[in-house]
């Protein structure tokens, strides 16, 4: 491959990768956030939650809610390894491109 099409082809990995980094980080902040807002129709708090529910919801509605334990939600943390595994893969595809 040339030089160029390499240089984009690990610009875009980069990008994916810190992508991935920023929603893991809104994903941290909806979990803690979730436990002392008080006012759930903050904007701010209503931005997460509409950013970060959607594969939230996927991920219970393949589990059947089998990981939800009274208040405790456990899915995000199989949404936490599969952002992980996924950034993963990018480096990998990316060191060796």
């Amino acid at each position: 491959m040339t030089q160029g099409i390499v240089l984009f082809k690990q610009t875009v990995l980069l990008i994916l990768y810190y992508g991935l980094e920023a929603y893991f980080w809104l994903l941290i902040v909806r979990m803690v956030a979730s436990f002392f807002v008080q006012n759930r129709y903050a904007a701010w708090y209503v931005f997460v939650t509409d950013l970060t529910d959607p594969p939230l919801r996927l991920i219970r509605k393949w589990t059947r809610y089998k990981l939800v334990m009274g208040n405790l939600d456990f899915s995000a943390i199989i949404l936490f390894m599969a952002i992980k595994g996924a950034q993963t893969l990018l480096v990998h595809f990316a060191i060796n491109s």
